[in-house]
């Protein structure tokens, strides 16, 4: 080998330079054609799984909704079969009547407290 092919070879260079490392050479793996077309099939089906995934996430969060959704209808239904129920009564529809409605019964005299200063208030139905 001549002096001046020496003198650019790695080996000459770490040799000349006297504060390098020792370190052992740098080796570059290469990766096997097995080993690439492995790696594209695998990202090739993480890439085709993303948008199932993504629509069943979306699916369950839409599913979570609608169970919170359907919890409050039913809660709501609840409610107004109870004021359903409440109405039927005859004892109440007269209280609502006199109260809300300022109805009488026949001969029944109404009076009305108006106050001095102010607005009358309304009852509260």
């Amino acid at each position: 080998m001549s002096t001046r092919a020496a003198a650019h070879s790695p080996t000459a260079a770490r040799k000349q330079s006297p504060g390098a490392r020792t370190d052992a050479p740098v080796r570059r793996t290469r990766m096997s054609g097995r080993a690439a077309i492995l790696l594209i099939v695998v990202f090739a089906v993480l890439a085709l799984a993303i948008t199932p995934f993504r629509a069943y996430m979306a699916q369950q969060t839409q599913i979570a909704d609608l169970q919170h959704q359907t919890s409050v209808l039913v809660h709501d239904n609840q409610v107004l079969q109870a004021q359903v129920t409440r109405l039927s009564d005859p004892a109440e529809l007269q209280r609502i009547a006199r109260e809300c409605l300022g109805m009488v019964m026949p001969g029944e005299t109404a009076f009305m407290t108006v106050p001095k200063r102010g607005t009358l208030i309304p009852p509260k139905c």
